[in-house]
């Protein structure tokens, strides 16, 4: 049974300090998690401000309003940054739990336990910083599965503000070519929605990004989950197959 295979490994068993380094690039990588760790939760920060905003402000410039109803516009605005609070409460709950499993494959493969290890100690960065896929379809399978994991506040949560946002700035656009000089003409008459146009640019920009990628994920389900499940007969799909590699790479470092 993989899920008992992959117990074997936990924090209690294996010596962090053997991990421990202080290389360039592993220096240097814990500095990026860093920064994007406290990205994240400044994207978190902007929506829920934006929130905020749109709730206790009741019109627009005329200037920036979406094609569809404000009303309609508004409401789905708040409805799915709400919607993506409650589901990051509710991964973070999920994300306790497999914390403390200590096991080093299920944290992996889960951000918020990981990141509470990370942030805990720079020994356990440097456990994770060590695993790596040992081929070019390990890479794609890690990346496919991490990214259609997390698809559901993509989705469900941020695409359908992000498409407001994105006729809000095309509609922005025929005024100017410039989205600084809209924003600061903007700010000269309204303070409030400069800011709150600036933060759905921001936050536009970070998800076209991620649905970027998400469909290269999707591109690359159908023959990953071919292969992974039928030739290489990890029955119970990409998490197993992950977890399995984890392990190995634990394993060989340790022995």
């Amino acid at each position: 049974n993989w899920a008992w295979e992959i117990d074997e490994n936990t924090f209690d068993v294996i010596d962090v300090d053997f991990f421990t380094n202080h290389k360039f690039s592993t220096v240097i990588n814990y500095i990026l998690f860093l920064f994007f760790l406290i990205l994240k939760i400044a994207f978190i920060g902007s929506d829920i401000y934006t929130a905020i905003k749109l709730i206790v402000f009741d019109k627009w410039s005329s200037d920036i309003t979406p094609f569809i109803s404000y009303d309609i516009c508004r409401w789905i605005f708040i409805g799915c940054i709400l919607l993506s609070v409650l589901l990051i409460v509710w991964n973070f709950i999920y994300g306790l739990k497999v914390y403390y499993t200590r096991n080093i494959s299920l944290t992996y493969i889960n951000p918020i336990a990981r990141n509470i290890y990370c942030l805990r100690s720079y020994k356990y960065f440097c456990v994770y910083n060590e695993i790596t896929s040992d081929n070019f379809f390990s890479g794609l399978v890690f990346f496919t599965y991490f990214k259609l994991r997390n698809c559901l506040g993509l989705i469900c949560c941020d695409s359908p503000r992000q498409i407001i946002n994105l006729i809000t700035i095309i509609k922005i656009l025929k005024f100017d070519s410039s989205m600084v000089s809209v924003i600061k003409n903007i700010a000269a008459t309204n303070k409030t929605e400069a800011i709150i146009l600036s933060l759905m640019t921001f936050s536009f920009i970070i998800w076209f990004i991620f649905f970027i990628e998400f469909v290269y994920a999707i591109l690359f389900f159908l023959p990953i989950y071919y292969r992974v499940v039928y030739k290489l007969k990890f029955k119970y799909g990409l998490k197993q197959y992950c977890c399995i590699k984890i392990n190995e790479v634990i394993q060989n470092k340790i022995q």
